[in-house]
């Protein structure tokens, strides 16, 4: 009897898990699912010991940003002695597991690393890409943190449509959203898998997946490559194949776009300020940069040699410029004749190109000349106000008049003060986190229980301020017999 509720239950675990992988594929993703492929303890030994370790903090291949890693074993040479210690009795098992799975590869385990993604960090997420190897195992050894899910994106989408024909060897790029997405609800695009720890998912090359942005909290992975190409076995990666890393420095989202040899342009990504991608390409390919709201052309870049061509996306952002300049007649109206009669001579500096590279691989980025040092100083009796900068946001013009002097008011209906308050609060709305996996009855909109009712106090005081009086809160300046000036609100 006994026996026979165990294999029963044994029975119905197989089909669950089947299901599940039955599920995934229908849904466009052609994952498989490892349940437990270590158990909690000993995923807690490797995060433990990782944690001890030096971790690996060059340029990810993918976004260029300090990527967190330790190897275990790359190329046939172990990496950290202490973790792959930890590994080696599991080697044959999950090489095994792998076969069963994937019986038409070879399934040589070329390259095992661990990685981090932390709130703390810059390396707080990935963005969606496909590995270079056949098959890759992905194995969680934590759950204690918010966000950072794994995600898909289907290959039934339209977005997975254009990425499978990227990943199966096309030489042209396809649309691929680069950014990471921010929800943690599936939808037609993207999957997330639910994952406990010691779980894993194993799935092909040509499958788009990332990490989504790690709200709080520090996640740990560990990771599998199984049948890497010859040319990254042999090291021979600059010898095949070029990699365009764009660096965007701007203020704008940028569209970049493939030159196709035969003509028009095709869409490859899309970056936002501060974002950076990396493409593989090949020499002599060339991208052109759009400003997404006048679809300008900014820049062109060419692929000038093998291996990493570095480009840096910018503009010539007045009022940056403006703001290092104390000649700007925004601020100092009287230098409005100076500001007309100056001439500018820009300094033209080339991005830094790739190793080896040529210097056409690099394109042009515009700065702002230094002034000279007989040039005119500015008026020291006038304070000079950096720039401030809150989430992005510029909050200098909130903070000093039209002749850059400290502003007095605090708060009023028709003042710089209330907008500098009512500009805390509706950026506090906009960059609040959400909550994982948390559905609110109005997910609709997007908006948690803290959005909705700052927003509602938001409103409140936006209706306050209409209906007060224009003289109310408004700041007089009267000075003291030394001289200092004291701030006093006028009576109604």
């Amino acid at each position: 009897m006994r026996s026979t509720v165990v294999g029963f239950f044994l029975l119905a675990s197989v089909q669950w898990v089947a299901g599940l992988n039955e599920e995934l594929v229908d849904a466009g993703v052609p994952a498989e699912i490892w349940r437990q492929a270590f158990t909690p303890e000993q995923c807690k030994e490797f995060i433990d010991v990782a944690e001890k370790s030096q971790w690996d903090t060059s340029p990810d291949s993918i976004d260029y940003k300090d990527m967190y890693q330790i190897d275990l074993y790359n190329k046939g040479e172990v990496g950290n002695a202490e973790l792959y210690a930890l590994l080696e009795p599991h080697v044959d098992r999950i090489t095994q597991w792998m076969k069963d799975r994937f019986p038409e590869s070879e399934n040589s385990m070329d390259w095992v690393f661990l990685r981090k993604y932390s709130a703390s960090l810059d390396r707080k997420g990935l963005q969606a890409h496909v590995d270079t190897n056949e098959h890759s195992l992905n194995v969680a050894l934590n759950t204690d943190f918010e966000g950072g899910d794994l995600f898909f994106i289907r290959q039934d989408s339209d977005v997975g449509k254009l990425g499978l024909e990227k990943a199966l060897g096309n030489d042209h790029p396809a649309v691929i959203y680069s950014n990471v997405p921010q929800g943690v609800e599936n939808s037609t695009t993207y999957l997330y898998p639910y994952m406990e720890t010691g779980q894993a998912y194993a799935h092909g090359k040509a499958l788009w997946h990332g990490i989504t942005t790690v709200m709080s909290g520090t996640k740990f992975s560990l990771l599998f490559f199984f049948d890497e190409p010859d040319y990254i076995k042999e090291g021979r990666e600059e010898e095949v194949e070029s990699k365009a890393v764009f660096q965007n420095s701007g203020q704008k989202t940028y569209d970049v776009f493939w030159e196709n040899p035969e003509g028009g342009l095709r869409p490859t990504f899309s970056l936002a300020p501060g974002q950076n991608l990396a493409e593989r390409t090949r020499k002599g390919h060339t991208f052109v940069v759009k400003d997404r709201e006048t679809e300008n052309v900014v820049q062109t870049f060419r692929v000038g040699s093998e291996g990493t061509n570095i480009f840096v996306i910018s503009e010539e952002d007045f009022l940056d410029r403006l703001d290092q300049d104390p000649a700007d007649p925004k601020r100092n109206p009287d230098s409005q004749e100076q500001e007309d009669d100056a001439t500018e001579d820009p300094k033209e500096q080339q991005a830094p190109a790739s190793e080896g590279g040529d210097a056409t691989a690099a394109s042009a980025v515009s700065v702002a000349a230094e002034p000279s040092a007989d040039s005119e100083q500015p008026d020291t009796s006038e304070p000079f106000v950096e720039k401030i900068e809150i989430w992005g946001y510029d909050v200098r013009p909130f903070l000093e008049d039209e002749n850059g002097k400290p502003r007095l008011d605090v708060i009023g209906s028709d003042d710089d003060g209330s907008r500098l308050f009512c500009f805390f609060l509706c950026v506090l709305c906009v960059h609040l986190p959400k909550k994982k996996k948390k559905r609110e009855w109005f997910h609709v909109v997007s908006l948690s229980s803290s959005r909705l009712l700052l927003l509602l106090l938001l409103l409140l005081l936006l209706l306050l301020l209409l209906v007060m009086p224009s003289s109310f809160g408004q700041a007089d300046v009267d000075t003291d017999d030394d001289g200092t000036s004291v701030r006093m609100l006028s009576e109604r």
